[in-house]
């Protein structure tokens, strides 16, 4: 089993708690890269069609890197 902390980069300030994270983690562990959703460029529409029932919301930046940074992991 392997633990990851999915940190953002640019989140300085929040370093120190990913890196306490990884010190308490009772399996190995490693931070891996999040995916900034402010770099992505997306709309925010989820694709008609794709989820029943419909996704009725436009997806913030901040929710389009974390699903995309958890679907990395």
């Amino acid at each position: 089993m392997k633990t990851f902390v999915i940190h953002l980069a640019r989140a300085t300030a929040r370093r120190t708690q990913a890196d306490r994270l990884l010190a308490q983690a009772p399996f190995p562990a490693e931070i891996l890269d999040a995916v900034d959703g402010t770099a992505h460029g997306g709309t925010g529409r989820v694709r008609p069609g794709l989820y029943a029932p419909p996704y009725p919301f436009r997806l913030t930046q901040g929710e389009i890197g974390v699903f995309l940074s958890h679907r990395m992991a």
